[in-house]
């Protein structure tokens, strides 16, 4: 019976731990959602302007991001690219950004390769 059980709840367990696997690591719709929050609060600190070019054959995504507070910030950011079944193409190095208040920066996204087709761009902290 114990021996029963334990292979019950190891199942269980296992489970529960590779339900995860495949995701994008985050609960944003990378074909809608272009720009996730890592730190919520952020939101309420920037401002996020998003446009859409092409450079040579490929797509450029911006995000003109301004500081709405009264304080220096510093935002840390990557872009990540995926392909129509949503799996990451890219290995997205994490930046930083510094913004004074009331100015603006901006980040840049250039598609890394054909197959990549929706850039989401990650801001944290």
């Amino acid at each position: 019976m114990k021996t029963k059980l334990g292979l019950a709840l190891f199942s269980f367990v296992a489970l529960f731990f590779l339900a995860g696997c495949g995701t994008t690591g985050s609960n944003v719709d990378y074909k809608t959602q272009r720009i996730a929050y890592a730190d919520p609060s952020l939101q309420k600190q920037i401002k996020v302007e998003l446009i859409d070019g092409q450079l040579k054959n490929n797509k450029v995504l911006q995000a003109n991001i301004t500081n709405t507070t009264d304080k220096p910030i510093s935002i840390s950011y990557r872009v990540e690219w995926f392909n129509l079944n949503g799996l990451l193409v890219n290995d997205p190095e994490t930046k930083s950004l510094q913004i004074a208040p009331g100015d603006f920066g901006f980040v840049k996204a250039e598609q890394p390769d054909p197959l990549a087709v929706y850039p989401r761009i990650v801001l944290g902290r």
